[in-house]
Formats: structure tokens, C-alpha cells, sequence
């Protein structure tokens, strides 16, 4: 598509606006406030179909979410001594044509930090992937889906070569939870082997099969989704 330079410009800022929603983010996620996280950067007019995906599905709706993140947050989360820390690096934000809705990619190193309640810590380093479509809501850019896609867990103090490929039980994954929406987004073990057909485009608008919602074509395989 061809923009006027006045178009340019609010696309240009409508970029920046969609990089500091998902930092900002990062520090809700690495604070343990989801509560704060759902009220500031996510959507209001759009709670029904607003969503979070893990590796093995979808919460769909806002007040599943909100379960998921608030109600049920595990308790070694909020236990004295226990830390986290997220961070995304190498952005890829694609505005929609009529500039209404955004995709986001970026991947997400960090680490979590757990009390054993003697005196140690069990701490590993997480490296994910999220996924994002954002739609302005009142001139603001708010999350829409939320896909945070985990795909290595490293102990710290041992070395990651002497972990099994297959029949390892990742510490991460319970915290996923059991998703309104199960499906297979991810597997590990095969590394991203669909990632250039689910990174984000430009597109004249919002199409949902192209999101990063549960019913788009996120983490299907090659022979289930038509090619863009």
C-alpha cells in the first residue's frame, strides 16, 4: 500500500506505541502482576474474544484469563525469596493497512527463581517467543491475543547438553495450566518449524485466520492451513 507522509508518520508512531505496550509488558510479567497487567494493557471493548495461548492451548476471554492469571497463579510465584525477570528483544511489529490493528514477534529470554523454603533456590533460564495482535481501543494500543510460546528451560548450575531431548518433564509447563481451548501450539522438540508462515505481515486489515487467536491458523501444520 501507498501512505501520504502524514500517514507515514502516525504509522512510524503507531509503531513505536505498540513496541512500548509490549516493554511495558515485560514489567508487569516480571513483577507478578497480572492483575495490573489486564486492567492497563489489555483490551475493554474487546474482552470475549481477547486471549492467551501457552504451547498447549488457548484461555479465551477475559475472565478466563483472568482466572488463569489472577486466581490461579501458583503459589511459588508470590513466596518470599522467589524472583523473575522477562525480557522481548528483536521486535517485529507489522501495522494492518487501515491502521486499526497490529501484530507483534519477539522473543523472550529470562529467568525464574523459585524459594525451596530451606534457604536454596531452584532458579532456570526461560527462553520463549511471543506473538501479539494489538487494536486501538480509544486512540490506544491495547493487547488483543497473546500467544507466549515456551521452548527452553536451562537449571542453572547444570549443564543444559545433559538434558534429554524426549521424556524430560519441563519445570515451566504446569504453569500453563489447562487452557478453555486445548491445542497443540508448540512442541519443543521441533523447534519452530512453522515460524515463517506465523510471523507477522502487513495486511489491509484484521483477518482472523492470519491472528494469533484461537481461531487462526497458529501452530497448525503445513498441511492443515492454506498458504498466504
Amino acid at each position: 500500500m501507498k501512505y501520504t507522509n502524514d500517514e507515514l508518520a502516525i504509522r512510524l508512531w503507531d509503531t513505536e506505541h505498540v513496541r512500548h505496550t509490549m516493554n511495558r509488558m515485560c514489567y508487569y510479567l516480571t513483577n507478578r502482576d497480572y492483575r495490573g497487567c489486564l486492567n492497563d494493557l489489555w483490551v475493554k471493548a474487546n474482552r470475549r474474544s481477547a486471549s492467551l495461548g501457552y504451547n498447549n492451548g488457548f484461555y479465551v476471554g477475559m475472565d478466563a484469563i483472568a482466572q488463569h492469571w489472577v486466581l490461579e497463579q501458583p503459589a511459588s510465584h508470590k513466596a518470599d525469596g522467589s524472583a523473575a525477570m522477562f525480557t522481548l528483544t528483536t521486535p517485529l511489529i507489522k501495522i494492518h493497512g487501515d491502521g486499526k490493528t497490529a501484530q507483534y514477534q519477539g522473543y523472550m529470554p529470562g529467568f525464574q527463581s523459585t524459594a525451596n523454603g530451606d534457604g536454596t533456590l531452584q532458579t532456570y533460564m526461560t527462553l520463549d517467543m511471543c506473538f501479539a495482535d494489538l487494536i486501538k481501543e480509544d486512540g490506544c494500543w491495547k493487547i488483543w491475543h497473546l500467544i507466549l510460546m515456551h521452548d527452553h528451560t536451562m537449571e542453572a548450575g547444570k549443564p543444559y547438553g545433559k538434558t534429554p531431548t524426549f521424556g524430560w518433564e519441563d519445570p515451566i509447563a504446569p504453569e500453563f495450566g489447562t487452557p478453555t481451548v486445548a491445542r497443540e501450539l508448540h512442541d519443543p522438540c521441533f523447534g519452530w518449524e512453522v515460524l515463517y508462515d506465523d510471523m507477522p505481515r502487513e495486511l489491509d486489515t484484521y483477518v482472523e485466520k492470519y491472528s494469533y487467536g484461537p481461531d487462526g491458523d497458529f501452530g497448525k501444520r503445513y498441511f492443515e492451513r492454506d498458504k498466504r
